[in-house]
């Protein structure tokens, strides 16, 4: 599934999709700017290489790692880049809004309470069932199930998400 969202507002002419290599930042890492979407991105610097889809978990100076269990618990916001950002490198996550591609596990089901670091399955990848070792992304949705075995991207309604740790 592949959507199309542009920012609107400052920063001007900001390309979602586009990412930066490690000598080249285009923008202040922390800066947000608003999508067509009606949503808010984020401009996050890579901690390890961050798969396309996959939640992530950014910390206090904008550095984006993979989601577990362990940094979703340590009061780091969550965040969805729509393209894989190589480790090291720029570009932008999405931190709320519709038209979010997110990673669910297999037979994931739509509109129910979704975790990250549930035991046996991967980081940065969202399920239902409460597992040991899960935390709670609250705010975050997907709005279609996921009717395969395997890992895959839907589409998510994102609001005000937070990780809970519970």
């Amino acid at each position: 599934m592949t959507t199309e969202v542009f920012a609107q507002g400052h920063p001007a002419g900001a390309n979602f999709n586009q990412v930066d290599n490690s000598a080249s930042a285009e923008y202040k890492v922390g800066t947000c700017a608003m999508g067509s979407n009606g949503g808010q991105w984020m401009y996050v610097q890579a901690s390890g290489s961050l798969a396309i889809n996959s939640l992530v978990a950014i910390d206090e100076d904008f550095t984006a790692r993979v989601a577990t269990s362990a940094l979703a618990g340590a009061g780091d916001k969550p965040g969805w880049p729509q393209v894989a950002i190589p480790d090291n490198s720029y570009g932008w996550a999405a931190l709320d809004g519709s038209e979010i591609n997110g990673l669910v596990a297999g037979s994931c089901a739509a509109d129910t309470k979704l975790y990250v670091g549930s035991t046996g399955v991967t980081a940065g990848v969202l399920d239902d069932a409460s597992a040991t070792g899960r935390v709670t992304v609250q705010g975050a949705v997907a709005v279609t199930a996921n009717s395969t075995s395997a890992d895959a991207a839907v589409e998510l309604k994102v609001t005000n998400p937070v990780f809970l740790d519970v």
